[in-house]
């Protein structure tokens, strides 16, 4: 998430119109509010154990896409993509994370399994759905002739 201070100079103006049309910076607060106490009341109780503060010791759990994580028998779930293209093989692009370099997307595919690849790997495999991801992402809006 982007700090609202770093939107300043370039993206203000969006800030402010976005905020008026979902009924100011209280309403989307509040809409936040509700979602975290919807979510409270939905989560089951764990159990306590030794570790502190979330899942692995830290202060806040962080979530993380299946590709990263075991499967319920403790051991990791092997899956092998297929050679060739996978523009037909890929159901969604879930998303990408990384800095410039050593950016990794998560994939889902098919029969339902997902995994995480180089962006690089990516491109070459299927970058028409890359292309779809990135233009579903896009935010357009109009020149005004005067800035220029």
């Amino acid at each position: 998430m982007e700090p609202e201070e770093n939107l300043a100079e370039t993206a203000s103006e969006i800030l402010n119109d976005y905020l008026e049309s979902i009924g100011g910076r209280e309403a989307l607060l509040a809409a936040w509010e509700e979602k975290k106490e919807a979510a409270k009341k939905g989560k089951k109780r764990g159990r306590s154990g030794t570790e502190t503060n979330g899942t692995n010791g830290t202060k806040r759990g962080r979530k993380t896409h299946p590709a990263k994580s075991p499967s319920a028998s403790g051991r990791a779930v092997e899956f092998k993509p297929p050679s060739g293209s996978w523009e037909d093989e890929v159901v969604n692009i879930d998303a990408c994370e990384g800095a410039e370099g050593s950016v990794v997307v998560y994939l889902t595919w098919k029969g339902g399994q997902k995994s995480q690849h180089p962006l690089v790997q990516v491109y070459k495999r299927c970058p028409q759905r890359m292309l779809r991801f990135y233009e579903s992402h896009l935010v357009f809006r109009k020149n005004d002739p005067d800035e220029d």
